[in-house]
């Protein structure tokens, strides 16, 4: 995990020009630098409130607790490898508001699932929108397509699940039930649970702001890169603002170090370069944007 961490940053910074990374760096205007910070941290808030009521059904906690669970894990899921901090709200609904561990596992792949289905979304939604002279890159397009088959695969499978559930149920005791009832048993258990994470989507208004939320949260997402844009100076739409950011997103779903490391700044570059940015730009563009990003998660 960690050799990947280390191979992406030398591939990401091994040609660039730190003479000029420091010149870059001179000039960035502190002011958009600012708004950056303050975007980031109104994303928490929005990512905050999601969760609450994501958790409404399940977790009926007050708003402190909740915004705990939502800030705790959100710095678990950057500073724990493989993204293991994703089990982490899980756990801490579990421990505090009696939430068995799949219903709470359930509320975060909901989450997760819209997340990816709206980066994918926006990813293909600002291709469409850029000029014809930008040429994006197979490698780009797959990862795109394939986090669309992982997220579309894993929403589909959930819907089954909780609009099937006791057929989902009979068909662990036919096959698993064979060979071991108890494990059967369990894994029904589980499988019960995680449809109840799931009942949050049953109300209308949950799903209503839920929906609007998520969309609030990356288009916030797209406009903190884009006041990072007018820091460096740069005369790039918002459009560009929203591909980056949807490719950052995919690169980090590979299998890194805590952090994100190497992949957060190898992804980050590849969209800046696809975007016509010079190299050594976007490396100082990159110093700058991450350590913002980290310390307003953590």
């Amino acid at each position: 995990v960690c050799l990947i961490s280390v191979a992406c940053l030398w591939v990401s910074f091994k040609d660039v020009d730190f003479s000029l990374v420091w010149i870059h760096l001179e000039k960035v205007r502190y002011f958009y630098v600012g708004l950056c910070g303050l975007s980031y941290v109104g994303i928490q808030v929005v990512r905050v409130i999601r969760w609450k009521y994501l958790c409404e059904r399940c977790a009926p906690l007050g708003w402190w607790m909740h915004t705990q669970i939502a800030l705790a894990g959100s710095a678990l899921i950057v500073l724990l490898p493989l993204r293991l901090g994703e089990f982490s709200r899980p756990i801490l609904l579990n421990r505090y508001g009696g939430v068995t561990l799949s219903s709470g596992l359930g509320i975060a792949v909901v989450e997760r699932v819209l997340d990816g289905l709206t980066v994918v979304f926006l990813f293909f939604l600002a291709i469409f929108l850029l000029p014809d002279s930008v040429v994006v890159s197979d490698t780009l397009l797959f990862g795109a397509w394939a986090s669309f088959v992982l997220f579309a695969g894993v929403g589909v499978a959930s819907f089954l699940a909780y609009w099937k559930v006791s057929l989902f149920q009979r068909l662990l005791n036919q096959t698993f039930g064979k060979v071991s009832p108890v494990l059967a048993h369990k894994l029904a258990e589980l499988t019960y649970g995680f449809v109840e994470g799931l009942r949050a989507l049953e109300n209308a208004k949950t799903v209503t702001i839920v929906l609007v939320m998520t969309v609030l949260y990356w288009l916030s997402s797209a406009l903190a890169l884009f006041a990072l844009f007018e820091a460096f100076g740069w005369d790039l739409p918002l459009v560009a603002a929203a591909i980056v950011s949807s490719i950052v997103v995919i690169g980090i779903m590979v299998p890194a170090g805590p952090g994100f490391l190497g992949t957060f700044q190898g992804a980050l570059i590849a969209g800046l370069l696809l975007m016509g940015v010079e190299q050594s730009e976007a490396a100082a563009f990159t110093l700058v944007l991450y350590p913002i990003n980290m310390i307003v998660v953590i």
